[in-house]
């Protein structure tokens, strides 16, 4: 009755070891990442925007991560850890500006070279096509062409070293018509709604409208800048299976989102 016990506790006990190595070995391999999303930068808070912070605010943010052991990473640094040829630090945090605001070049970029720390920058092709003294849609209002950046502050930015120039879509920062209610939806998820025909987009006709865009987009960032993206920043954080493919198949290996939840090494989609 002894020996039986003590089998019985012995097998117990490999099993626990067993279920703690496997743990560690899943926690070692699937680092958590953190990303931050940012949009306009400004000197006042008598200019901030809803999707905006002041040049103190960030520095206090970037002071803060320091503080905090957290170690900004880049793309590159992503992708090879992915790869196994690279270990990541232990609070590895990825810093993206959507939208390619001017204030990019003029705040962040010089924060950015003070501090060494690498960032994601993601483009509207639609927006950087508007002519100089030009408008461009944003939401539900027209602003200023200049309120975002040239494609000369982009090379600039870029020659950096310390910048990933992501696609942020040609044309879906937008929402689409998506039933006859009215309602609006955001252009990478929804099959708009014809209502003067009273019909949806086909399933064929929205993979070839999200692949057309989001194509356009990368050929367009290496017209000007000599290289496809290789990241995908989702307009709106908002994503599907189709998009994530098509994504894929245009060459972005990397997509970010807005989701409230780390990513990780093995799953940079």
């Amino acid at each position: 009755m002894q020996n039986y016990d003590m089998s019985i506790i012995l097998r117990t006990l490999l099993s626990v070891l067993l279920l703690f190595l496997s743990s560690s070995f899943v926690y070692a391999t699937e680092k958590k990442i953190v990303a931050l999303a940012y949009h306009d930068v400004v000197e006042r808070k008598d200019q901030l925007t809803s999707d905006g912070v002041t040049l103190d605010t960030l520095i206090n943010h970037f002071e803060w991560l320091l503080a905090s052991g957290f170690q900004p990473v880049s793309i590159s640094d992503l992708i090879a850890a992915r790869a196994g040829e690279k270990t990541l630090p232990d609070k590895p945090v990825l810093l993206c500006w959507d939208d390619g605001y001017t204030s990019f070049s003029t705040h962040v970029l010089p924060l950015l070279k003070a501090y060494n720390f690498p960032a994601v920058l993601a483009l509207v092709g639609e927006w950087m096509s508007a002519s100089e003294n030009g408008t461009v849609l944003y939401g539900d209002s027209y602003v200023p062409r200049d309120k975002f950046l040239s494609w000369q502050q982009v090379m600039a930015v870029q020659q950096s070293g310390l910048v990933e120039i992501a696609s942020h879509s040609m044309n879906l920062h937008s929402a689409l018509l998506a039933d006859s209610s009215g309602d609006m939806l955001p252009a990478t998820i929804t099959h708009g709604f014809d209502q003067e025909i009273s019909q949806y987009e086909s399933n064929v006709e929205y993979r070839e409208r999200i692949r057309m865009d989001l194509e356009s987009n990368s050929r367009l960032i290496a017209l000007h800048l000599g290289e496809r993206p290789r990241v995908m920043v989702w307009p709106f954080g908002r994503y599907n299976e189709v998009a994530l493919e098509i994504a894929h198949d245009v060459g972005m290996e990397v997509t970010l989102t807005l989701d409230p939840v780390s990513g990780t090494v093995e799953n940079l989609m």
